[in-house]
C-alpha cells in the first residue's frame, strides 16, 4: 500500500498486488478501479516491495528474476477526477446489466466480490463463469531493470537506505539524494542477497553486493530497521531480521555503509519447534512510523505453520546473556561476533488461528489511537489482540520467565500462557470445518 500525496490535504491511496497470474496489479484503494496491469515475469509473483525515495516497486518471483518497476512515473499520471468518472460509469454499467440477472446469481457474484467475512463458497457458479475483470485504466509500469543471480523462487523482499561514514557526509547525500539503497532478496533455499540500488537506475545499474546462506531452507519474511529509541542520530548498521523453514528466526547485524568489508553478521538464532512463516519485532516497526514515540514492549513476535503466535521478550533473552542486541544501538558489526542461540524460548502463545499465520502487522485505530496485533492465515480469517491487553496478560509471565539455551534445552511439556478460543469463536469455527467437510 502507497500513499500518494496530492495535496497538503489530499492524499491518494494506492494497493499493489503480485499474483499467481503473472501480474502486478495497481488499484485506487478508494473507488476500487483497475489502474494497470503489468506483466514481465513468466512465472508466479511472489513477493513485492515499494522502495518509496527512489519511486520503485521491486517484485520476485518464481521464475528467478527481480523486477524494478517505475510505480512513480506511473502514478504522477494518473487524473483522480478520471478515476472518479471511471468508477461512476461501471457502476452504472452493473446495475444495467443486473437488471436482465435473477436475484440468485447477483447475490452469488456480490458474495466474491465483496469478500465477506468467513470462507467463501467455492462451489459458487460464479467463480467458474465470471470474466477475467475490466481492463485497466492507464499503461502498465515501465521496468527499469531485471536482476537476476538467484538459482531459486524468489520468496521475500526488503530494503533500506545506506549511510555516509559521517554525519556531515550523510546530510549531504540525503539533500541532494545520491545514496544507493541496500536491496534484500531471499530464495527457497535458503540463499540472502544484497544488492546495491543506485539512486537513479535509469542512469546507473543496480549491482549485487554479496551472498549468503543464513538459513538451511526458504526465507518467508526478511525486515530491517534501526531502533530509534536510543539517542543517535548517525547508524551505520541496521538490524536484520530472517524468519525461515528451518524453524529459526535470525537476528544479524546489516552494515549500511555502501563499501562494506562484512554486510552482515549474525548474531542471534532463535529456534523453534515449527516452521516460521512472519516475524515482527515491536520497537524497528514503531521506529519507522509517525507514532515512534509510542511505549511498545520489547518483543519479538512470530506466526508459525502449527497456528501459533509465539511472543519473545528480547530484554529478557539479553539479560539471560544470550546477547541479543536488539535493545542496544548498532555500530559496524565486530567481524568476531559470535552466533548465539536460543531454543523455545517464548514466554507466551497466542492461538486462534486453526491454520498456519503467514503475516503480522501492526495496526492503530484512528480513533482511540491504541495499536492492535492482527495476523493473517490460511485459514481465509484476520484476527486481532489489542497490544495494551496483550501486556497487562502477560505481566506476570514476563520477569519470571527463563530463557532456555543450547546447553539446556527446554522441556517441550511446559504450559505457557494462551489464549484460548471463546465459546463463539470455537462455534464460529466448528461451523466453517462442517462447511469444509
Amino acid at each position: 500500500l502507497f500513499t500518494h500525496p496530492i495535496t497538503a490535504q489530499q492524499k491518494h491511496k494506492i494497493l499493489f498486488t503480485g499474483s499467481w497470474d503473472k501480474t502486478i496489479k495497481t488499484w485506487d484503494v478508494e473507488t476500487q478501479v483497475l489502474l494497470s496491469t503489468s506483466t514481465g515475469h513468466v512465472d508466479f509473483v511472489k513477493s513485492i516491495h515499494i522502495i518509496p525515495n527512489l519511486g520503485l516497486l521491486v517484485s520476485g518471483s518464481t521464475d528467478r528474476d527481480i523486477r524494478l518497476w517505475d510505480f512513480k512515473q506511473s502514478i504522477e499520471s494518473f487524473d483522480c477526477s478520471e478515476i472518479e468518472a471511471q468508477c461512476h460509469a461501471r457502476r452504472r454499467a452493473k446495475i444495467k446489466a443486473n437488471r436482465s440477472k435473477t436475484e440468485q446469481e447477483i447475490a452469488a457474484e456480490d458474495a466474491i466480490e465483496d469478500a465477506p467475512a468467513g470462507l467463501p463458497n467455492f462451489n459458487s457458479p460464479s467463480l467458474s463463469t465470471r470474466s477475467t475483470g475490466p481492463d485497466a485504466l492507464y499503461p502498465p509500469m515501465v521496468c527499469r531493470g531485471t536482476l537476476k543471480s538467484h538459482t531459486r523462487p524468489i520468496d521475500s523482499l526488503n530494503s533500506y537506505p545506506t549511510v555516509c561514514p559521517t554525519e556531515e557526509e550523510a546530510y549531504s547525500s540525503r539533500k541532494s539524494g545520491t545514496l544507493p539503497h541496500l536491496l534484500v532478496s531471499a530464495n527457497s533455499m535458503g540463499a540472502l542477497k544484497v544488492w546495491l540500488i543506485p539512486s537513479n537506475v535509469q542512469t546507473a545499474k543496480a549491482t549485487i553486493d554479496s551472498t549468503f546462506w543464513p538459513h538451511k531452507t526458504s526465507i518467508n519474511d526478511i525486515k530491517i530497521g534501526c531502533d530509534l529509541r536510543h539517542d543517535i542520530d548517525h547508524q551505520t548498521s541496521a538490524q536484520l531480521w530472517t524468519a525461515s523453514a528451518d524453524n529459526a528466526v535470525l537476528h544479524s547485524a546489516l552494515d549500511l555503509l555502501p563499501s562494506s568489508t562484512q554486510r552482515i553478521v549474525n548474531i542471534l538464532r532463535i529456534e523453534q519447534p515449527y516452521f516460521v512463516r512472519c516475524v515482527l519485532n515491536l520497537p524497528l516497526f514503531f521506529a519507522q512510523t509517525v507514532h515512534a514515540e509510542t511505549a511498545v514492549p520489547n518483543w519479538l513476535i512470530t506466526g508459525s505453520t502449527d497456528e501459533d503466535i509465539r511472543i519473545y521478550n528480547l530484554e529478557a533473552i539479553e539479560h539471560q546473556e544470550q546477547a541479543v542486541s536488539s535493545s542496544r544501538p548498532l555500530h559496524k558489526p565486530a567481524p568476531s561476533a559470535t552466533l548465539k542461540t536460543v531454543s523455545n524460548g517464548w514466554f507466551g502463545a497466542l492461538k486462534g488461528h486453526w491454520h498456519e499465520v503467514n503475516c503480522l502487522r501492526i495496526w492503530i485505530d484512528s480513533q482511540t489511537h491504541k495499536p492492535w496485533l492482527v495476523s493473517s492465515g490460511l485459514d481465509g480469517t484476520l484476527r486481532k489482540w489489542e497490544l495494551t491487553i496483550l501486556q497487562r496478560r502477560f505481566a506476570p509471565h514476563i520477569g519470571t520467565h527463563s530463557i532456555p539455551s543450547h546447553a539446556e534445552p527446554a522441556s517441550h511439556t511446559k504450559k505457557e500462557p494462551q489464549f484460548e478460543l471463546t465459546a463463539e469463536e470455537e462455534a464460529e469455527l466448528a461451523e466453517i470445518m462442517d462447511e469444509m467437510n
